[in-house]
């Protein structure tokens, strides 16, 4: 049974994770210790594959070099450079596979980002729209207070109107009774006293 990634970062401490991804080529800057695991154990798995269509190619070219010998010197330095060459190829492909993987986090990264900043526009859009509507309010309550403002005006001009035309009244009724008092009631004590 395979061993899953959160169990292969449970017996592992970061350090040795962080080791053992490097030695597979996987960069492990930024990356939090359980996607460090999953890189390796992801790496592990492909590895024996590429390890056996590796040792086929490997014996297909190991032929010509059989001439060498199967002992000695130059069959180890044979040997040591197949080995060698299946290494280099083989951190060739984890490489090219990490960054694929590092490529395909940066896209979704940034599509992320790009979905947030689509978002904020609107929100920004919306908060706009909000703006000008309260901008609108305010200038529609400024221009009802201005005109409530006249019609008082008026109202005060009116009624100082009215209360000129009541003095003016209460003058006149004076006016009337002094008159009154003076013409008509003198002719009435002359009639009543002297009759």
């Amino acid at each position: 049974m395979a061993e899953t990634a959160e169990q292969f970062a449970a017996k592992h401490t970061r350090r040795e994770i962080e080791e053992m991804a490097e030695k597979l080529g996987i960069s492990t800057v930024g990356i939090s210790k359980l996607k460090m695991a999953q890189a390796v154990t992801e790496a592990r798995k492909k590895a024996p594959a590429v390890a056996k269509s590796r040792a086929k190619e490997a014996k297909a070219q190991a032929k010509p070099v059989r001439a060498i010998g199967k002992h000695g010197v130059f069959a180890m330095q044979a040997d040591m450079a197949r080995k060698a060459a299946d290494m280099e190829s083989f951190a060739s492909e984890l490489l090219t596979s990490a960054m694929d993987m590092q490529k395909a986090g940066i896209m979704e990264m940034q599509k992320g980002i790009n979905a947030q900043i689509k978002e904020n526009e609107k929100g920004a859009a919306k908060m706009e729209s909000g703006v000008k509507e309260l901008h609108q309010g305010i200038a529609q309550m400024q221009d009802d207070i201005k005109k409530k403002g006249m019609e008082i005006q008026r109202g005060v001009q009116e009624m100082h109107r009215g209360v000129a035309e009541i003095r003016k009244g209460i003058q006149e009724m004076g006016n009337s009774f002094v008159e009154f008092q003076n013409n008509i009631m003198m002719d009435y004590i002359k009639d009543f006293y002297y009759g």
